[in-house]
């Protein structure tokens, strides 16, 4: 399968987006309701202000790896209150320098194409030029993988911008579990109908994610193994997680390397024009 290299390197950055949920520092929650329960995790807080990984992506068609991708990602709390995210290839060679970046949007702006929770800027070596990624290539595979860049937007804004209920709890992989179903609004354009989250009450992260389309049936599956949740400097992260897009049948998985949680990250990363430059 071919695809155009610049379509990978979105994959970092959703697994930083991902994998950073919890930031819980003292005991598991333990509310009266799960209504309370899943609030509490959808509430819980990212680190207080920065994240530093290293991160490798591979992609998985029938038995065949595809791909193998290394990359530096970054994300930051900006000084005016809004999450933004950074990713650059490291690895393999003919990949290496290309970047991306993610903002949340400030309040009130809008693109042509339609409203967004964020934007998503890419930096092409070869072409030595930053451009913005329309909301119509938002949908398309990234790199041959199961992701895209729709859902990593829909990372920053599903709950802000949809219609969130609370269901009966379950259990998945053995761990007692909150149901939070979440239906992007029309506006949101979203290619998803509903996402609906099964999230681990001892840590809020994600054990199991269903995203549906216009079917009845999920046309993704997120899933992390709890046996690779751990803490790090008092943040609850998942060192696995993987994407099946149930369609195509191509499965990525996305392993953090390392992790620096609330180092220095400046703010001066996260502009369009600094994506040339290493970091």
């Amino acid at each position: 399968m071919t695809s155009s290299p610049a379509a990978g390197i979105l994959i970092p950055l959703l697994a930083a987006l991902l994998l950073l949920p919890s930031g819980a520092e003292a005991a598991p929650v333990q509310p009266q309701d799960s209504a309370a329960g899943a609030a509490s995790c959808l509430r819980r807080p990212m680190p207080r202000q920065s994240s530093d990984q290293t991160i490798e992506i591979r992609s998985i068609e029938g038995d065949d790896i595809e791909t193998l991708i290394v990359a530096r990602s970054v994300w930051r709390r900006l000084d005016d209150g809004r999450y933004a995210g950074r990713v650059r290839i490291t690895e393999p060679s003919e990949l290496a320098g290309m970047c991306v970046l993610v903002r949340e949007r400030a309040p009130g702006a809008a693109l042509a194409e339609g409203p967004s929770a964020g934007e998503i800027f890419l930096y092409l070596p070869e072409f030595g030029r930053v451009r913005r990624v329309s909301m119509r290539q938002a949908t398309t595979s990234l790199f041959g993988s199961a992701f895209s860049y729709a859902d990593l937007d829909r990372v920053q804004g599903h709950v802000r911008d949809a219609r969130v209920s609370v269901g009966r709890d379950a259990v998945i992989s053995n761990r007692p579990a909150y149901v939070v179903t979440a239906e992007p609004r029309n506006a949101s354009g979203s290619p998803y109908t509903e996402i609906r989250s099964y999230i681990d009450k001892q840590t809020c992260l994600p054990l199991r994610v269903e995203y549906r389309g216009s079917g009845a049936a999920p046309s993704k599956i997120l899933t992390a193994d709890p046996a690779t949740f751990e803490r790090v400097q008092g943040v609850w992260i998942a060192r696995s997680v993987s994407m099946t897009d149930v369609e195509s049948g191509v499965a990525s998985e996305l392993r953090i390397r390392s992790i620096q949680i609330d180092g220095n990250v400046p703010e001066t990363w996260f502009l369009p024009a600094s994506l040339a430059s290493d970091f």
